[in-house]
């Protein structure tokens, strides 16, 4: 009995959170994403400890970003600062959640390099809700 609730909880854990799917490179402390990826950050620079990883082969769309938590807590809501596209990816972010205000869409078409974007200085930093993910 109680090995099947333990199964149960860890399914909807597993069903609930987005997969990482990138690959820690402790030289460049980055998580490079695979396809259909973004990872973002919340340090300008697009590396260090404080990433989350979107994944689109997962889930597509995330209506908010307000209930996901960078590792160190806090909310990645109007906190995210820059971001890695793995190869053939497409990435749209949006001001407000369920995709309101403006909003931006960004692809690397490349088969075999990231794409990555620093928000910093720009109004984009520190202003994403919510964004989707798709596999190209």
């Amino acid at each position: 009995m109680k090995k099947g609730i333990v199964v149960a909880v860890l399914a909807v854990l597993l069903l609930t959170q987005p997969v990482l799917a990138c690959t820690w490179d402790p030289i460049v402390s980055k998580c490079h994403p695979a396809m259909g990826e973004v990872v973002v950050y919340k340090h300008g620079s697009c590396n260090g400890s404080e990433y989350f990883s979107f994944n689109g082969n997962n889930q597509m769309e995330y209506s908010s970003v307000v209930g996901y938590t960078w590792p160190g807590g806090g909310s990645l809501n109007d906190s995210i600062s820059c971001y890695v596209i793995g190869h053939k990816t497409t990435f749209y972010y949006y001001q407000h959640i369920n995709y309101g205000g403006k909003s931006v869409k960004d692809e690397n078409t490349a088969s075999d390099r990231m794409k990555q974007k620093n928000l910093s200085g720009t109004w984009w930093n520190d202003s994403i809700s919510s964004v989707k993910v798709f596999p190209k």
